[in-house]
């Protein structure tokens, strides 16, 4: 009897990693810069939480805060909804990349930054404890849109 219930426990363990499923596999992107290819559509289960989406980080190097996104295959930001702002007054981004034209089933005609987006703030004008809000939202190719996401740090 020990032995049966030790070979299904180890089955059961052993079963997930034998068949992984990866939300990965529903779609996959173009690389003409047309935008993606919904290939099938994804269960809400299999969708990414936005944190592993957009994998956002930053880091300020002297008077230099560097945001950096590393955008999960098949996930998109749009690049109009990506907004900074220095103790609540707008900054203009002035190093944001061109983007991909992308008809966006919510919005319509678009554009979208996709795999990594990169920029810079410049803080030598912005005394220390300033708070800096970066305020973006982005969507899935496969049809899930996420609601905008705003974080703050506050500069050295």
């Amino acid at each position: 009897m020990k032995l049966k219930t030790i070979l299904f426990l180890t089955g059961c363990l052993a079963g997930p990693t034998l068949f992984p499923v990866s939300a990965a596999n529903s779609f996959t992107f173009n690389n003409n810069n047309t935008g993606f290819k919904d290939n099938h559509r994804q269960t809400a289960a299999a969708f990414l939480t936005a944190t592993d989406a957009f994998g956002f980080s930053e880091i300020q190097q002297g008077q230099q805060l560097n945001l950096f996104w590393q955008i999960a295959e098949g996930y998109y930001l749009y690049k109009d909804k990506i907004q900074i702002s220095i103790n609540d007054q707008p900054y203009t981004i002035v190093d944001m990349p061109n983007g991909n034209d992308y008809h966006d089933q919510y919005f319509g005609q678009v554009k979208i930054i996709a795999q990594q987006l990169m920029l810079s703030v410049p803080l030598a004008k912005v005394t220390p404890a300033s708070t800096v809000r970066i305020k973006y939202q982005g969507c899935a190719a496969a049809g899930l849109c996420y609601p905008p996401i705003t974080t703050t740090v506050i500069t050295k």
